[in-house]
C-alpha cells in the first residue's frame, strides 16, 4: 500500500509526458483524408486514368457493334439485272440447199428428162439457140440447119434417141421421123407461145415460123 502511494507521482508524470508528446506530434501529422499522394505515386495515378479512358472507349465500341445487325445474318438483297431480258424471237430456219421448190411458190421443179426424151416439166423460158435458123423445115429436108436443130433439141432434153443416129453426139443432117417427134414434144412444152396462137391442140412436128421464132429468140 505504501509502495503504491510512493509510485503514484511517477505514474502521473509519465502519463503527462506521453500526453504532451502525442499532442505535440499530432499537430504536425496530416489526417488521412487531407493527405496528398506522394510524388512517386503520381505516374501510377496518371496511368490508371489512361486505362480508365481506354476501357470507356472499348465499351462504347462494343455497344455500337452489337446494335448493328451483321450483313451475313440478313437475307441478301437481290439486285435487278442491268439489262432487261429480251423475249426470244423465233429464228427462221435456213432453207435446205438442193430441195425442189414447192408448187405453192410458183417456181417450176426442174427434173432430168425421162428416158423417152420428154422433159418432166415445162420451163418458163427456153435458151436462145446459138445457131440462127433461116428457113422452115419438114420431113426429108436435109442440111446443116437440120443437124443444128437436132443438136438443139438434144441439148434441151427433147432427145431424138438414146443411142444410134440422132442421139446426143450422133446428130445427122436429115429431117426424119425422130426429128419430127422430138420437135412435137418441144412445141407442146411451149404450147401457149407456139400452138395456142394458131388454135392447135397438139404439136405438128413441122418447124414453121412460130417454132423457129421461139428458138431464134423472137
Amino acid at each position: 500500500m505504501k509502495t503504491q502511494k510512493k509510485l503514484a507521482p511517477y505514474k502521473d508524470k509519465r502519463r503527462d509526458f506521453i500526453h504532451d508528446l502525442v499532442s505535440k506530434y499530432s499537430s504536425t501529422v496530416p489526417s488521412a483524408s487531407s493527405a496528398t499522394p506522394s510524388e512517386d505515386l503520381a505516374p501510377l495515378y496518371a496511368r490508371i486514368s489512361e486505362l480508365q479512358a481506354q476501357v470507356a472507349v472499348l465499351t462504347s465500341s462494343i455497344a455500337s457493334q452489337t446494335s448493328v445487325p451483321s450483313a451475313s445474318s440478313g437475307p441478301a438483297a437481290s439486285t435487278p439485272s442491268a439489262t432487261p431480258s429480251s423475249p426470244s424471237s423465233p429464228v427462221p430456219s435456213a432453207p435446205v440447199t438442193g430441195s425442189p421448190p414447192s408448187q405453192s411458190s410458183g417456181g417450176p421443179a426442174s427434173t432430168p428428162p425421162s428416158s423417152s426424151g420428154t422433159p418432166a416439166s415445162t420451163p418458163s423460158s427456153v435458151p436462145i439457140s446459138p445457131y440462127f435458123f433461116p428457113r422452115d423445115l419438114g420431113l426429108n429436108d436435109e442440111g446443116d440447119d437440120v443437124k443444128e436443130l437436132q443438136f438443139y433439141l438434144n441439148r434441151l432434153g427433147f432427145r431424138l434417141a438414146e443411142d444410134g443416129p440422132g442421139s446426143p453426139g450422133n446428130e445427122t443432117e436429115r429431117y426424119g421421123a425422130s426429128t419430127s417427134e422430138a420437135l412435137t414434144r418441144f412445141q407442146e412444152a411451149y404450147r401457149s407461145e407456139i400452138l395456142d396462137p394458131l388454135g392447135l391442140a397438139d404439136g405438128t412436128g413441122y418447124f414453121g415460123p412460130r417454132t423457129r421464132r421461139k428458138m431464134n429468140g423472137g
